[in-house]
């Protein structure tokens, strides 16, 4: 599959490392990486371990940020 980066892992770690637990941004970025880990927790939250360029990081996806359920599920499946 290809798809359009619009960040490096270095970037993206430099640019964001600043965030605190549970701190939200609005901007949107395509970064591209290996999934070492995708964990659950509950019906609502899902972990990736995402590893690029000797960086990890770790992404949270939560079901409230969605427009549906559904969308979220039919995600978190890929």
């Amino acid at each position: 599959h290809k798809f359009n980066v619009t960040i490096s892992m270095s970037e993206f770690v430099d640019r964001y490392s600043h965030l605190t637990n549970e701190q939200v941004h609005d901007d949107v970025v395509s970064i591209a990486g290996r999934v070492y880990s995708k964990r659950a927790m509950g019906q609502k939250l899902r972990f990736y371990d995402l590893r690029s360029e000797s960086q990890k990081i770790q992404v949270m996806a939560n079901a409230n940020f969605y427009k549906s359920q559904d969308e979220f599920v039919k995600m978190s499946e890929r």
